[in-house]
């Protein structure tokens, strides 16, 4: 789309009409009992509400995996992606961004996030075997 930062497709409304139509498209799965993974930076806390609503209106369980990496290791993970033929548009400049305007996890969403340190080896069975058994319960930390 060759969009800069908070525009074209990357805009405020444009965001806020990709989260609702990804949410309602969510929650139709949800109440038609499958299981979703939701695969987006929720960066604002408004968006990770609608998200936990969502949930909670099909009765269906509300986790969030936390990916965490330095910001070293981001922009080095950034810079290799651009070596190849990735589609996405997100450079370093995308990331500082993102860095810089996240809204930090409030208090009321600790309880339903699973952290897991992206610089670590991840034991996949591990984690799948966490978020069955924790995930809603309390902050776990996989770091």
């Amino acid at each position: 789309s060759r969009s800069g930062l908070g525009s074209g497709i990357y805009d405020d409304e444009t965001t806020t009409a990709v989260y609702a139509h990804l949410l309602t498209t969510a929650g139709r799965l949800l109440r038609a009992g499958l299981d979703v993974i939701l695969d987006a930076s929720f960066l604002k806390t408004s968006h990770r509400s609608l998200a936990r609503h969502t949930a909670q209106s099909a009765g269906a369980r509300y986790t969030v995996v936390r990916t965490v990496a330095t910001e070293a290791e981001l922009q080095k993970r950034l810079a290799h992606r651009g070596e190849g033929t990735s589609v996405s548009e997100a450079g370093i400049a995308v990331l500082l961004r993102q860095l810089e305007s996240a809204d930090p996890l409030a208090t009321n969403e600790l309880n339903a996030v699973i952290t897991v340190d992206t610089e670590q080896e991840i034991d996949v069975s591990e984690l799948a075997s966490t978020i069955n058994r924790d995930a809603g319960q309390a902050s776990v930390d996989l770091s």
